[in-house]
């Protein structure tokens, strides 16, 4: 993968070109959790909204995940608040109280996706502290009669070796396990199980020639889209 322009890298859209392997991938995962679940209409006002909360993996490009899941539905029917916010993690959020507005936004959520847990484990945040975090996000969208889906947290790469961080692995694993445990299968999102073990420029950005450890490219949104589509 060339340079790329780190706000703006590719925008998606009709004429995109997918990666092979991106798009395989893709419709692997559209079948495999084909008729999941569907999220309700919480507050019967005949349009699902879906709060997107997340980090720069949620909202970082003009091919986000949101945007692409936004494109192929019909806005009257379903929308999608992208409430990404660069570099949050989620002690951040229950710090500052950015989810209780959102939550109570009109037109209210039916659904909330949680897509955190790269920073809390980058700044040093234990396994503990992370779960009990992520948990009471869950309650909170949950008293406020919002359904919580919980999006696993993805790998990051050792730059030098391209192997996955050990360090961070260890707690990713762990976290994503209890998230397995105590999340149904129609509530969970797999953002995790498809990435590869080794840095690959089919999934993961490249600036300038450098390596990006943590952030994913255009056709890994397209899988998160996917995936999150499959849900609906």
């Amino acid at each position: 993968m060339g340079a790329q322009d780190p706000t703006n890298r590719r925008r998606w859209g009709p004429g995109h070109t997918r990666r092979a392997a991106g798009s395989l991938v893709a419709l692997l995962l559209a079948l495999t959790f084909s008729v999941t679940g569907c999220l309700p209409d919480a507050n019967n006002d005949g349009r699902r909204v879906w709060l997107m909360v997340g980090d720069s993996n949620t909202h970082f490009t003009g091919c986000s995940y949101p945007l692409q899941l936004q494109a192929q539905l019909d806005p009257a029917a379903t929308l999608i608040v992208d409430a990404g916010v660069f570099g949050s993690a989620a002690w951040g959020w229950i710090r500052d109280d950015t989810l209780a507005p959102l939550l109570a936004a009109d037109p209210k959520p039916d659904g909330v996706v949680f897509a955190l847990g790269t920073n809390d484990i980058g700044s040093h945040r234990t396994v503990d502290q992370l779960i009990a975090d992520l948990e009471a996000l869950r309650s909170q969208a949950q008293a406020a009669g919002v359904h919580p889906f919980m999006a696993t947290i993805p790998p990051r790469y050792d730059v030098v070796t391209g192997l996955r961080d050990a360090d961070f692995e260890a707690a990713r694993v762990e976290v994503n396990a209890h998230l397995r445990t105590t999340t149904p299968a129609t509530r969970l999102v797999d953002f995790d199980s498809w990435m590869p073990d080794t840095w690959s420029a089919d999934f993961m950005c490249t600036w300038y020639g450098v390596l990006d450890a943590v952030h994913i490219n255009c056709d890994a949104h397209e899988i998160r889209a996917a995936v999150l589509r499959s849900l609906l």
